[in-house]
């Protein structure tokens, strides 16, 4: 459809280009866009190695303080950046200086720093022990509610030695019980790493999934985890994600549609107007032959001075020339 869509479109460019061309008598005319343009462009490409031809003269003065000025236009500088330069020209909250940093967004949800740390161990040190005694609290804090206090203890079980994919699934649970979900995501995406079947992880990044609105893939997670392991909550969750991509593809079935359809109506009145224009350039070409001189000689409607000639206007003239 969408390739459908294209052709579509350039057949209307090519369509509106001949439209004007039509419309316009001089074959040596182009367009740019819908203006006429006549010019002869003639491309010079000589270009000169000399510096002294280009007009930018960049003076870096280094100082221990660059002091490069870059020029921002009022308008394109976001209101939280305004306010935060005002309050302390120097610093900048995400590294660099405020000229490198223009295209970073405050306002993003950017939760990478928040992510809990992750097993960095080569196996030589693990600490076994030390990982399972944090596990077992961890659970029991989960199991009490206590999620914060949870999350640290299976934090300390991950750094001490290299963790299952249960244990990641645990941690993301907690996650996700404190609206962390980008974070549970993680650490289900390395739980599912050591064990694709794990349906706790499936399941944990399928809810999560559905909480930031990415709906096909919570319906993926969420349908696959039940075929593993059922569970009556995922079985609402992969209903209501179900649901939502249902909506979301009737949605997108309908815009592509009504594009089509403006299409197809652009393209049958540009069709109409080309066979105008076809028209009027016919009659308009058949107007300038006929004017051209072609419409009838002067001096042939009855030959003026032909009228009679002297002496023949009776039989009697030529009988006296024949006497």
């Amino acid at each position: 459809m969408q390739t459908y869509i294209a052709q579509l479109k350039s057949n209307i460019e090519d369509l509106e280009a001949e439209i004007l061309q039509l419309k316009d008598s001089d074959p040596h005319a182009h367009y740019h866009g819908h203006e006429k343009c006549t010019t002869d462009h003639s491309h010079d490409h000589s270009h000169e190695d000399n510096k002294s031809s280009h007009n930018h003269e960049h003076k870096h003065e280094h100082n221990h303080g660059h002091s490069h000025k870059h020029q921002e236009k009022e308008d394109d500088v976001p209101e939280w950046k305004k306010k935060a330069m005002d309050a302390d020209p120097n610093a900048c909250p995400f590294g660099g200086s405020w000229g490198t940093e223009a295209s970073v967004d405050a306002t993003a949800d950017n939760d990478s720093e928040s992510f809990p740390p992750m097993y960095e161990g080569d196996g030589s040190s693990d600490d076994f022990d030390k990982a399972t005694d944090a596990k077992m609290a961890g659970s029991d804090l989960k199991s009490a509610g206590k999620f914060d206090e949870a999350l640290e203890k299976y934090t300390e079980a991950v750094q001490a030695a290299d963790p299952s994919a249960l244990l990641l699934a645990n941690r993301a649970h907690c996650l996700f019980k404190l609206k962390r979900y980008k974070a549970a995501i993680r650490d289900c995406d390395a739980a599912l790493e050591k064990n694709p079947d794990s349906a706790k992880a499936l399941r944990i990044r399928g809810e999560s999934f559905l909480k930031t609105e990415q709906y096909h893939s919570a319906r993926k997670d969420l349908s696959q985890a039940q075929t593993i392991d059922w569970d009556s909550e995922a079985a609402m969750m992969l209903k209501e994600a179900t649901e939502k991509c249902s909506e979301l593809d009737a949605e997108l079935v309908k815009k592509k549609n009504e594009e089509e359809e403006k299409l197809r109506k652009r393209a049958a009145e540009i069709k109409k107007a080309q066979e105008e224009a076809r028209r009027e350039a016919e009659e308009e070409a058949k107007a300038r032959a006929s004017s051209s001189g072609m419409g009838g000689m002067p001096g042939m409607g009855g030959m003026p001075g032909m009228g009679g000639m002297p002496g023949m206007g009776g039989m009697g003239g030529m009988e006296g020339m024949m006497a």
